[in-house]
């Protein structure tokens, strides 16, 4: 009879403990932590002292502990949407069971992050020359944009990509060119390229420019602008990527380069543009020697407003100077080319730039091989230290 008994109390107690739980509010909840997703998101969780918890009642507040909104969550967590950036809020938490609430949690705070900078690159490259052997071999193997094939990728990938295009593109053929010819002319098809390697812009200031006559360059700006591929030569041209807005200016040695034009030109440009890029056409063929001219040029360029100048035409690449905290490549070398008769001919550089909003914040240096069929290739970390030689440079990158 007792162990009936023993039982009988056992079962009552437990039965008691049942109708109690239900009776009983929740302890208020002291454990509450923080997890920043995004600069307008918040993971807030918690811990409850209890297991049987049905759900849970948050409530946000801001810097001056007025309510902003109340949120139901069956979770011990909740992600928060939708907040301002650099932020101070409040959040508070109590458990909810059948009935019963426990008390608020203590006030936590959070503080959002800042919004992150929007990340913008651009690459710039030398002279492109889609004629003469180029263009030959690129006809013989029908394949249009065989010269891009190596590099396109790493061209496509940024925002902005920037060559000099060395030659003119003519409406009609024969595009035979010589082997010891300087008058250049390439087969329209040839655009297979530029538009492989998702060339936005090229600078038609140049010295061959004009090989296919005024007819030829008409052709070629007409051309270029039915296939998305901006241009400057005689104006400048505006790009804007991610909110930043770009301005080009282009000079040849044998059409527009003196400094009084430049510093107009940049007067009137400099107040639309936050970055601005003078592309100078300019200094002696095969020499590693940067001219007065070119220096002169470039430094009036940059005194004047100028955020970077991108230089060729000396087919060979030469050294880059920070000049009053910006950023002058005398000659980035050839590209595209056919001047496989020496060795200073078949290297180039790129030039990549990542800006966070409209800061620079990184150059980095790609060194570039032509190798057969005059089809560049971006080289490797040995051998490409011979080209950061060339550009006067001691490592792969400057971070800002």
């Amino acid at each position: 009879m007792k162990k009936y008994y023993l039982i009988f109390i056992v079962c009552g107690f437990l039965f008691a403990s049942v109708l109690l739980a239900g009776t009983v509010a929740p302890k208020k909840i002291r454990h509450v932590e923080f997890l920043s997703l995004a600069y307008n998101q918040m993971k807030v969780f918690w811990e409850p002292k209890d297991e049987d918890i049905d759900s849970y009642k948050i409530r946000l507040e801001d810097a001056n502990r007025n309510l902003i909104g109340t949120y139901q969550s069956t979770d011990k967590f909740i992600v928060l949407s939708e907040l301002n950036p650099e932020t101070k809020y409040f959040v508070k938490i109590k458990a909810l069971r059948n009935k019963q609430k426990s008390k608020w949690s203590v006030a936590k705070p959070f503080t959002t992050r800042a919004v992150p900078p929007v990340e913008t690159t651009a690459i710039f490259a030398g002279d492109v020359m889609m004629s003469r052997y180029v263009g030959r071999i690129t006809a013989e193997n029908n394949d249009w944009d065989l010269p891009f094939h190596n590099i396109a990728e790493e061209f496509a990938q940024n925002n902005l990509a920037f060559v000099n295009m060395e030659a003119p593109f003519k409406e009609t053929g024969p595009y035979y060119v010589g082997d010891d010819s300087m008058t250049f002319k390439v087969d329209p098809q040839m655009i297979a390229g530029l538009q492989l390697a998702d060339i936005d812009i090229v600078s038609l200031a140049n010295n061959h420019i004009l090989n296919a006559g005024q007819a030829g360059l008409d052709y070629t700006r007409d051309y270029l602008a039915d296939n998305e591929v901006a241009y400057c030569y005689d104006s400048y041209d505006i790009r804007e990527v991610n909110g930043l807005k770009f301005g080009f200016l282009c000079y040849s040695y044998d059409f527009n380069l003196n400094t009084d034009d430049l510093v107009e030109d940049i007067n009137e440009i400099k107040d639309q543009a936050d970055v601005l890029v003078v592309s100078m056409h300019n200094g002696a063929e095969y020499t590693e020697t940067i001219s007065s001219s070119q220096s002169n040029f470039a430094h009036t360029a940059i005194e004047n407003g100028a955020d970077l100048v991108i230089g060729h035409h000396p087919h060979v690449v030469q050294g880059m100077e920070e000049y009053k905290g910006k950023y002058i490549f005398y000659s980035l070398g050839n590209l595209v080319f056919d001047q496989s008769w020496s060795w200073p001919t078949q290297l180039g550089a790129a030039v990549k730039i990542t800006w966070e909003d409209d800061i620079m914040k990184k150059i980095e240096f790609k060194p570039i091989k032509i190798d057969g069929d005059f089809q560049p290739r971006f080289m490797d970390f040995e051998e490409g230290k011979e080209v950061l030689g060339r550009l006067q440079v001691d490592n792969y990158e400057i971070i800002k």
